[in-house]
């Protein structure tokens, strides 16, 4: 039995079509980061080929303005907090003797009440305005990832949503982006095999993800495949094995 079975494997393996094919391995994710605030590059904490992990902090920009203007903002919040807590107790004990005491006392601390609450949520919103400006001095990993390319150093002046700092690419992962023979385009199926060559090694990967347009200049159509242990800018060839 089982060698009718062996046979069977190989009579079927035999009958099964490869569609050789190149490809390319690119990043799933990359960015080029850039602050969200202009000034002055103040610390760049990683380099070329540095591992970083989601929020990780890449680099700042000078920030001793904004760090005294949030001293000072603080304060102004802890006194109106202060303020606050003061006249909303004064504020709960005319309450409870409103029907005894004069509408004039009762109304200049329901007005102090009032009014304190005004300054201190003013208070607050000064402090997360200079905190929200502080967190755009930083500049942080959107992804896991790798930096794979890194564009100035530290002293240099950067402008808000334009000047790159680094670049990033996702890891492990890679993206094999296959160019196959556009007379295979009704041949090929997502969940087919493209067994490919990296080095010595022969690695094998699903396509998870077919284009549905021909270039028109090469004949082509592109398909994708998710691999890892590929190094971004690989290329090489393959095959498909249509079953």
């Amino acid at each position: 039995m089982r060698k009718i079975l062996i046979l069977l494997f190989g009579i079927l393996s035999l009958n099964a079509e490869q569609i050789y094919a190149n490809y390319d391995a690119i990043a799933v994710q990359s960015s080029k980061l850039v602050f969200q605030n202009s000034g002055l590059i103040n610390s760049l904490k990683v380099d070329v080929s540095s591992q970083v992990k989601k929020g990780d902090i890449l680099a700042t920009l000078e920030s001793s303005d904004l760090q005294i203007s949030l001293k000072n903002a603080q304060a102004e919040y802890d006194k109106a907090l202060a303020f606050s807590e003061f006249s909303a107790s004064t504020y709960s004990k005319f309450k409870k003797v409103k029907d005894v005491t004069s509408a004039q006392r009762y109304d200049e601390a329901k007005f102090n009440y009032e009014k304190a609450q005004a300054e201190l949520k003013k208070a607050r919103a000064g402090v997360n305005a200079i905190k929200n400006s502080l967190e755009k001095m930083q500049l942080k990993a959107p992804f896991d990832g790798v930096i794979s390319a890194k564009y100035t150093e530290i002293g240099n002046g950067v402008m808000a949503l334009n000047t790159p700092i680094f670049e990033i690419i996702s890891t492990p992962k890679v993206k094999i982006l296959i160019q196959i023979d556009e007379k295979y385009a009704n041949k090929v199926k997502i969940g087919d095999e493209y067994k490919f060559n990296v080095g010595d090694m022969q690695k094998t990967a699903k396509i998870s993800l077919i284009y549905p347009t021909i270039n028109i200049q090469t004949r082509k159509f592109k398909a994708e495949a998710i691999s890892e242990g590929v190094k971004v800018g690989s290329f090489g060839e393959g095959y498909i094995e249509i079953k």
